[in-house]
């Protein structure tokens, strides 16, 4: 564990230096340990490896996601256990001194998906809300989010980019 997180703190300044000597290059398109988890996470959102993430696979992902986060059990997601979630992006934004940018992302995020302003996300609201954001990451409307969309435009993907490298 310990090692992974440091080899992700050490990939995570590469893409820092290589942006400040190439002038020009987008940081966050140069090879970055949050762009790597990012695409992992698309890689394991498309069960069938297609290339796709349907809105079938969507759903069955958030519902894992929503199972993991819930550490209490009680049905009901809150900040602290969305915080408390452990995929890397905390400690790439504590190692780049980005932890308040990430925190309002998190929390950005977590208010767009809690529809009823309850200040808790119960499993269909955070199903529903990953659901109709793969919608809108649908860029050329035909029906699916490919593993770019999901990338560049899903709004979980976009986030965490604008709050780690941006």
């Amino acid at each position: 564990m310990i090692r992974r997180i440091l080899s992700f703190a050490i990939l995570a300044a590469l893409p820092m230096q290589a942006a400040a000597a190439s002038p020009g290059i987008e940081a966050w398109r140069l090879v970055d340990a949050s762009q790597a988890i990012i695409e992992d996470m698309g890689h394991q959102i498309d069960a069938d490896h297609d290339g796709m993430i349907s809105a079938d696979e969507m759903d069955r992902a958030a519902r894992e996601v929503f199972a993991a986060i819930d550490t209490d059990l009680d049905g009901v997601l809150t900040r602290g256990e969305l915080f408390g979630w452990k995929v890397g992006m905390a400690e790439i934004a504590a190692f780049r001194g980005r932890e308040q940018a990430y925190a309002a992302t998190m929390n950005l995020v977590f208010d767009l998906l809690d529809r009823d302003g309850s200040n808790g996300l119960d499993a269909e609201e955070h199903a529903g809300g990953l659901v109709a954001a793969r919608a809108m990451a649908d860029r050329d409307g035909d029906g699916t989010m490919s593993l770019a969309e999901f990338r560049d435009a899903f709004l979980v993907s976009t986030a965490f980019r604008r709050a780690l490298v941006e």
